[in-house]
């Protein structure tokens, strides 16, 4: 595993934040490619099923310098942690954000009722921050983990509990659910972009994880850009999506061959990006 040297914090613009996560990503295509292995690919996507609060260019960076549960010096401290070694330290990016005038159409400054130029919080980019692995502090155990009950469950139980949450969260978020009828469970799912299809026939553990990979087509493949995905592509980000929350929860998922996907013409930075975008909101409804 790659480590990365800092030695104090700085600001970053967004194209060198940019230029880095493409590096990053553009090293390991290179090596999926060239090994015609998808274990690389695999380990970060099971890294991915741990992280829940993280954007692509820091599960990415911390991914690369063999992170795994991370947190600042402050923050392990509330939870009665210390760190052990202040130099181990994994660098990832902060918002920088600044007060600047806010601007109106004609990009001159807006002025209140009273006068006064209105000021507004702008992100102008990236500050270079300091977090430490929890193999790198001591102390008091993890909080207990909010899907320990959950993994505990028998495989059936889950499934019936993860399918119902799914059900309601499609509910509220006003996405129609309808059932296929066919006897043979093949085609597991499918999507419009209007609606969800799943097939009666499959377990409630099924139907769940075929509802998460038919939801990242739902939200990803039909917007402007989706003639310019290979079906390979799409097929590849939502396997990828559904993979990573089986992992998540506990759940018995097939491996597929994610190599077999892969093509150099193709940017992996992109499938990634749709794929941690889709995971975190995932999370927020589950």
């Amino acid at each position: 595993m790659a480590t990365l040297t800092k030695t104090k914090t700085r600001f970053v613009s967004f194209k060198e934040a940019s230029n880095q996560t493409k590096e990053i990503v553009e090293k390991l295509q290179a090596e999926i490619i060239s090994t015609k292995k998808s274990d690389k690919f695999q380990d970060y996507l099971k890294f991915l099923s741990t992280q829940t609060a993280y954007s692509i260019n820091n599960t990415l960076l911390i991914w690369v310098q063999g992170g795994n549960i991370v947190r600042g010096g402050k923050a392990w401290k509330k939870i009665n942690r210390d760190v052990i070694d202040w130099n181990k330290k994994i660098f990832i990016f902060a918002p920088k954000i600044k007060e600047v005038e806010k601007l109106n159409e004609y990009l001159q400054p807006i002025k209140d009722e009273n006068g006064q130029i209105v000021k507004e919080s702008r992100l102008i980019g990236f500050q270079e921050i300091f977090v430490f692995d929890i193999s790198n502090t001591k102390g008091d155990p993890l909080p207990v983990n909010p899907l320990k009950d959950t993994w505990e469950l028998s495989e059936t139980v889950k499934g019936q509990k993860l399918w119902s949450k799914f059900l309601k969260a499609m509910d509220k978020k006003g996405i129609v659910i309808e059932f296929l009828k066919d006897g043979n469970t093949s085609l597991k799912g499918s999507t419009n972009g209007k609606k969800i299809n799943i097939n009666e026939n499959l377990s409630d553990h099924d139907k769940f994880l075929t509802g998460i990979h038919e939801y990242t087509h739902y939200l990803n493949h039909f917007n402007d850009d989706r003639s310019t995905l290979t079906k390979e592509v799409k097929e590849l980000q939502a396997e990828s999506v559904s993979y990573v929350i089986a992992k998540k929860y506990g759940l018995k998922s097939n491996s597929i061959e994610y190599c077999a996907l892969y093509h150099k013409e193709h940017d992996l930075l992109d499938s990634f990006k749709v794929i941690v975008k889709t995971i975190k909101e995932i999370n927020d409804f589950m």
